[in-house]
């Protein structure tokens, strides 16, 4: 199947298509839905997809996490999930 068939079946772009294709283009619920009626699917199992992507792209690059250092046992006890303290 080519990318214009593929696109046709989709309701987009061809371009849209290859840059999914080529990752150049993350997957938004709309495309994950889109994708999933198509194939008899889940948009849920497409947005896991593209979230498993992005947390690897994320901790590929470490530098960006070596400002961010873990807080202590202590420090964590005094929050609260709402942020109040």
């Amino acid at each position: 199947m080519t990318q214009t068939e593929r696109a046709q079946l989709l309701g987009v772009s061809r371009l849209t298509v290859s840059e999914l294709i080529n990752e150049k283009r993350s997957m938004t619920p709309a495309m994950a839905v889109r994708i999933a009626t198509l194939l008899n699917t889940s948009a849920e199992s497409w947005l896991q997809m593209q979230q498993a992507l992005d947390l690897w792209e994320v901790r590929q690059d470490y530098t960006a996490l070596d400002t961010v250092k873990p807080l202590s046992e202590s420090r964590l006890a005094g929050l609260s999930i709402h942020g109040e303290s």
